[in-house]
């Protein structure tokens, strides 16, 4: 990758400042709506060119959370046409609109290339062009199992005559006490595809849902309207890596069933989403992941050598690879030997003699570009490293970084932020990043042109529309900065923001190039004396930025009981040793219980000859080390006292030599009673029914009222008495519906002619 002498905005297309994304996001949310009034429920619309295009833009995202203002870009991404005729389709899911077979969570991706079969439309004669056909992945899911995964699509949204089916059933997913909803995805072969369509790319964690199956769900209704009108491409980052209670359940479970990237499912080497490659317009994009192995004789690293050898520079000059995290990073978050960096270590040398051209990644919550570099050296023809974090999440920015930049890092702010880059033609390209603001449209803060490490022909085109200027800030002086004079001033003023840390709206500019202050819609093409050597002084304060008060704290660096005490992930389980299931569903919904818990830690512990200390002792540390992690635990010592003071929870079967399954409620009285031996310290700061001797009192007992009344004679006195008890039972017959319904069937029955009758009553 080769940059021009300066980061400028190519002079050939030129920059905009683009609307907040939320703004755009919303108009297309009404443009969803009314086209479903109208044509029930249209997924995919879109027109094909007569003329080829030879631009091709994606935005491209690093974070992608429910912050829609820093996160969703629509830009325009084209590629060559596989046919001449104009080819509108629109797609629409064979469904009702309502019900359990409602399609929701709607979404579109670039399927690669498909085989087509049986369509009569005239290709094109270049070959390249032909081998270019996309297919188009259309997902959804239903509350409800259907027969089929069908799309409907044709020539018009009046004519939806063509059907799409799926080759594979839809498929649901179990995640702990958790069931997904049915999944869908059809592929619609690549010849009914126009070529003009827009894309997002986003460089993972997704929904943050980190084990919370819900926020999948709900973060899907969330982007729906926006990402089942559009490509969506992603790749997995570390908030995709979740902990499932099953041995058996994958940690991408939730990642690889909900989504379906390009992936040829023949190829023993690739992993469905987790790395894959597809070619568009012309970029040919690599997806890779650092949370499995990269080593040099692992899957992906021989997947990644198999799928270079696809790449054909005629066809795709420009090569973009995508992951999570960076490997060129000068913020202090995320340092260390993580996963990524591992990663670099073993793949650093194939991306530079494959000439990549970009590399862009997430996970640091900032923005941050590189110039060319490889081995931590700036170099002329290594690949841009770009960090894109910065588009949203609920553990905030990452503001430090070290300090001196080093050599190779061209550009670095830590704030909400999205990038776009722009693919003019096979030899140019530019990239630019836009701050979010709180109101009004994002601001241009920083901008490169690129040149590909394929090919340099084109350079004469710039030439002629730029000029090297020399500018002036207090007592710095700034040469050879490269000014794209058929950019807008504002890419201008991104440049020197970038030198000087002036932000754009505090610039001011004098030159005898023009009269007065630049104005911000000025023409640069049309100032005849811009021209290299011009004199510019710059006038403004640079933005300080201050040190945070208080320390930034990342999920990934905090260890795991600090992770346990926030909350945000299921909280740790509990391993079974041979039909101990019994058990660990007793303490894990007595867990929650704050207050036994705080008794607990108070008890003295220790060992001793007292079977009821030991126990209770062994609760509480196992309580402790179910606090102190995120991951399933062993709790062998407990389960050791549990046999050894309660013999008949250490029954083993005669045939088989395992322990035996055990009742939970026989567990739980035990457990009951002997905390009610041990726990006897005051418990004057629980609210209870009255005075009690222990915890267990304190916290669990109940008094039901009984009264025994004569339903046939008036003359028989009505009896009642109070009784406690720690539990409610709870019977469960054909009749029984709800908790409710099973408690009532215990709290009334007849006896003889009499009816006894028990009235809960609740504080």
């Amino acid at each position: 990758m080769k940059p021009l002498v300066a980061p400028v905005a190519l002079a050939t297309y030129g920059a905009t400042i683009r609307p907040r994304a939320n703004s755009i996001h919303n108009a297309h949310t009404r443009a969803t709506n009314t086209a479903r009034k109208t044509s029930k429920a249209p997924l995919l619309e879109a027109q094909a060119s007569s003329t080829p295009p030879t631009r091709t833009k994606m935005a491209i995202v690093g974070v992608s959370v429910l912050l829609f203002a820093s996160v969703f870009v629509l830009v325009n991404m084209m590629r060559v046409p596989v046919y001449d005729e104009s080819i509108t389709i629109s797609a629409a899911l064979s469904a009702p609109a309502t019900g359990p077979a409602a399609p929701t969570q709607m979404h579109v991706a670039f399927a690669g290339e498909v085989a087509v079969k049986g369509y009569t439309a005239i290709r094109t004669s270049t070959a390249a062009a032909a081998e270019l056909r996309l297919g188009m992945t259309v997902s959804w899911a239903t509350a409800a199992k259907t027969a089929t995964s069908t799309v409907r699509y044709g020539l018009s949204k009046d004519d939806l005559s063509t059907l799409q089916q799926a080759t594979e059933p839809c498929e649901q997913y179990d995640f702990c006490s958790y069931t997904s909803p049915w999944l869908h995805h059809v592929t619609i072969p690549g010849d009914k595809l126009t070529p003009d369509t827009t894309a997002i790319v986003c460089a993972g964690d997704l929904s943050y849902a980190d084990s919370e199956q819900y926020r999948w769900d709900r973060w899907g209704n969330l982007v729906e309207p926006l990402i089942a009108r559009m490509p969506w491409m992603i790749a997995p980052g570390n908030h995709e890596l979740e902990r499932p209670c099953q041995p058996d359940v994958s940690k991408f479970v939730a990642y690889q069933t909900r989504f379906r990237m390009p992936y040829d499912p023949e190829n023993q080497l690739q992993r469905r989403n987790l790395y894959y490659g597809f070619r568009v317009g012309l970029v040919h994009f690599i997806i890779l992941t650092p949370y499995v192995d990269s080593t040099t004789t692992s899957l992906q690293h021989e997947w990644l050598q198999q799928e270079f050898q696809r790449v054909d520079r005629s066809v795709t000059p420009w090569l973009v690879v995508i992951m999570h995290g960076p490997w060129y990073n000068s913020n202090t978050a995320h340092q260390g030997m993580e996963p990524h960096m591992i990663m670099k270590k073993n793949m650093e040398d194939i991306l530079y003699w494959n000439k990549v051209d970009v590399v862009v990644a997430g996970h640091v919550h900032a923005y941050e570009r590189s110039h060319p570099v490889y081995k931590e050296k700036v170099v002329e023809d290594g690949p841009v490293y770009v960090v894109l974090g910065d588009a949203g999440n609920r553990e905030g920015l990452a503001p430090t970084y070290f300090d001196p930049q080093p050599e190779w890092s061209a550009f670095r702010q830590a704030d909400y932020g999205f990038s776009m880059l722009n693919v003019v033609n096979r030899t140019h390209a530019s990239m630019q990043w836009f701050e979010d603001q709180a109101e009004g449209d994002a601001i241009l803060r920083d901008t490169v042109v690129l040149t590909t490490s394929n090919e340099s022909a084109g350079e004469e085109l710039i030439d002629s529309m730029t000029a090297n200027v020399s500018v002036k800030w207090g007592k710095q002086v700034f040469k050879d900065v490269l000014v794209d004079k058929a950019a807008p001033v504002a890419v201008l003023k991104a440049q020197l923001y970038a030198l000087t840390n002036v932000p754009v709206e505090r610039q001011k500019l004098m030159s005898k190039a023009w009269k007065g202050m630049l104005k911000d819609d000025a023409d640069l093409a049309a100032l005849d004396k811009l021209v290299d050597g011009t004199g510019v002084m710059l006038m403004g304060s640079a933005e300080v930025v201050h040190k945070p008060t208080e320390p930034v704290v990342f999920i990934e660096d905090m260890t795991t009981k600090d992770i346990a005490a926030t909350g945000t992930v299921y909280p740790a389980g509990l391993v079974n040793l041979g039909n101990t299931c019994y058990m660990n569903a007793t303490l894990q919904c007595l867990r929650p219980v704050k207050e036994l818990r705080e008794a607990l830690m108070a008890q003295g512990g220790g060992v001793s000859a007292d079977l009821a200390n030991n126990f209770t002792t062994a609760l509480k540390d196992m309580y402790g080390q179910l606090d102190g992690s995120v991951d399933s635990i062993t709790p062998s010592m407990f389960v050791s006292v549990l046999r050894r003071a309660y013999p008949q929870f250490a029954q083993q079967s005669p045939r088989s030599g395992g322990y035996m399954q055990q009742d939970s409620e026989e567990f739980l009285s035990t457990l009951f009673s002997t905390l009610q031996q041990t726990l006897t310290q005051p418990a004057g700061g629980f609210k209870s029914l009255g005075p009690t001797s222990n915890v267990v009192d304190a916290l669990f007992g109940l008094e039901m009222d009984e009264k025994l009344e004569c339903t046939e004679s008036d003359m028989e006195p009505v009896v009642t008495k109070k009784e406690k008890a720690l539990k409610l039972v709870c019977n469960i017959t054909i009749e029984t519906n709800h908790l409710s319904d099973g408690i009532k069937i215990v709290s009334t029955g007849d006896i003889g002619s009499s009816k006894l009758v028990f009235e809960l009553v609740s504080d």
